[in-house]
């Protein structure tokens, strides 16, 4: 039955992205190894982020539409093979070059 008032409608489509976004990440985090890439840190999820290991094979729709979230399953696990897993604080070393991968 679908929600006629258009505030709880609203609210329950926000509940439902959120928990979209949080399975999304959650499978690209397990299909990039659970962890950070240089440190190992896979203590939780929200401190995980995707570094872009050779930016020009970035998909130009990420900046458009914001990250992840507008895109399928599919076409965000192929986004995702082309980056590595940091955690936020190797990733921010990373790009400000004060650490490198190797």
């Amino acid at each position: 039955m679908p929600i006629k008032d258009p505030t709880a409608r609203k609210a329950y489509k926000r509940k439902w992205q959120a928990r979209h976004r949080r399975e999304l990440k959650a499978r690209l985090i397990n299909h990039l190894g659970g962890g950070c890439a240089r440190c190992g840190f896979d203590g939780f999820a929200e401190a995980l982020e995707f570094h872009h290991v050779d930016r020009s094979t970035k998909n130009p729709r990420l900046r458009a539409e914001i990250g992840f979230r507008q895109l399928s399953a599919d076409d965000a696990l192929a986004e995702a093979d082309k980056c590595i897993l940091l955690c936020s604080n190797c990733h921010k070393g990373i790009e400000a070059g004060a650490i490198t991968l190797d």
